[in-house]
């Protein structure tokens, strides 16, 4: 009797909820595809307006530097358009995080340390990322920001043999500290405080020196010393766990013991360190973990702000006649000050959890 009425009984047609469902799809579909199309008429537009200043760029100056921002911002907008689904609501969001990598780089090219100093707390303590994910983005934005700066740079400020001794070793130094000797999740936090207290005791100590008269110094050419490759494979190591460390190290074994200009030695610094980026970078493409979001809108602000922090550190490095300071005294004492507020920071947060 139960199953006689059971079977009378009239069924539910599922099908009438499904116009409100399937109105509801359309609806978001039909923004998302709206959302697309106006990108797209934006690339088209921006794409035929770099067509016409690519045409002048022969003339130089403003036009040529204008036609290369708009190829950036046209392949940037492409990115945007065909990685991610919502990119006008991601630009709402993250825009502060492409001024965070501009003001990086922008510091990281005038002195040779890396914007990992500046990307890792940052991002750790105000974002949540952890430190993995931190130091992976970071480096992942180094290869952008640095390899601007380091093309920036004249040929003629890089040390080339210093360059590719310091590559060799540094990339010896980065497969290891990648592969095999990788510190705990854990201690990350650690190695980068300590390791920022000692980059900003170093740099206070080449402000030292640099105050110093070298009239009397002539600069050395050194051929390949163990003790420069050493120092150069422990920077790659470090550099491979958190960052930065490199960079700083090529620029004082130049300025102390091969008695360098600053600007050669900020120069050559910026081009090891790029290296270093872009090796970190594709080894964690391969292992993974790298916050594409996040990098989405660090590698534009890196890009630029590279290029600003070139123009910042050659002005600084001319010498002035008169000037009580070295050039880029200002600068390097406010960097050495901020690494070393970072590393303190970082350790009390570390040492807190």
């Amino acid at each position: 009797m139960n199953d006689q009425s059971a079977a009378m009984k009239p069924r539910r047609d599922v099908s009438l909820d499904a116009p409100s469902t399937r109105q509801g799809q359309m609806d978001q579909d039909n923004r998302l595809g709206a959302n697309q199309s106006q990108w797209r008429v934006g690339s088209v537009n921006l794409m035929n307006r770099y067509a016409m200043l690519w045409a002048k760029r022969k003339e130089g100056g403003v036009w040529r530097t204008a036609s290369w921002v708009l190829l950036g911002a046209a392949l940037w907008g492409m990115c945007m358009l065909f990685m991610f689904n919502s990119p006008a609501a991601m630009i709402g969001e993250y825009w502060p995080v492409l001024i965070l990598a501009f003001v990086g780089a922008l510091v990281a090219n005038a002195t040779a340390v890396g914007g990992g100093f500046i990307f890792m707390p940052i991002f750790s303590l105000y974002y949540g990322i952890g430190s993995l994910a931190a130091l992976k983005l970071a480096l992942a934005t180094q290869a952008f920001g640095m390899t601007s700066g380091a093309l920036a740079w004249s040929g003629k400020q890089i040390s080339w043999r210093q360059l590719k001794q310091a590559c060799f070793a540094s990339g010896f130094g980065m497969f290891v500290g990648t592969f095999y000797w990788r510190p705990l999740t854990e201690v990350v936090d650690l190695y980068f405080g300590w390791i920022s207290l000692a980059v900003g005791i170093a740099l206070l100590a080449e402000l030292c020196v640099s105050r110093k008269p070298n009239r009397n110094r002539e600069q050395v050419e050194a051929s390949t010393s163990i003790g420069y490759l050493v120092v150069c494979a422990l920077g790659g190591l470090i550099t491979a766990w958190v960052s930065i460390g490199v960079g700083e190290v090529v620029a004082l074994w130049l300025l102390f013991r091969c008695h360098h200009g600053i600007a050669q030695a900020i120069a050559t610094g910026v081009a090891t360190l790029a290296f270093c980026s872009v090796l970190g970078f594709l080894f964690h493409i391969g292992l993974g973990g790298i916050t594409w979001h996040y990098l989405a809108f660090t590698a534009p602000g890196a890009v630029i702000g590279s290029q600003v922090g070139v123009f910042v550190g050659k002005r600084l490095a001319r010498p002035r006649i008169g000037a009580k300071q070295p050039a880029g005294f200002s600068l390097k004492a406010l960097v050495a000050a901020v690494i070393f507020i970072d590393g303190v920071v970082v350790l009390h947060q570390a040492s807190a959890s």
